[in-house]
């Protein structure tokens, strides 16, 4: 015969407790990378406006390429 105490819905409970930790892991993984993607994108964004400025405009550098 079961009972209807706490002990009846330990297991249950302790599962439910499982999944949503889990789920917050989960959660705080995809929001680190989605995080580290948008810093390498803002990085890459900025190096290739730096790199258009010096192909256009290579003086800003003090470099000027010799004279063909």
């Amino acid at each position: 015969m079961q009972s209807g105490g706490p002990e009846s819905a330990s297991p249950v409970t302790h599962r439910v407790q499982s999944l949503s930790s889990a789920d917050t892991r989960g959660k705080h993984r995809i929001h680190a990378e989605l995080k580290r993607l948008e810093q390498e994108a803002r990085f890459l964004e900025i190096g290739g406006e730096v790199l258009v400025t010096v192909v256009r405009e290579p003086e800003v550098l003090g470099y000027l390429p010799p004279d063909s």
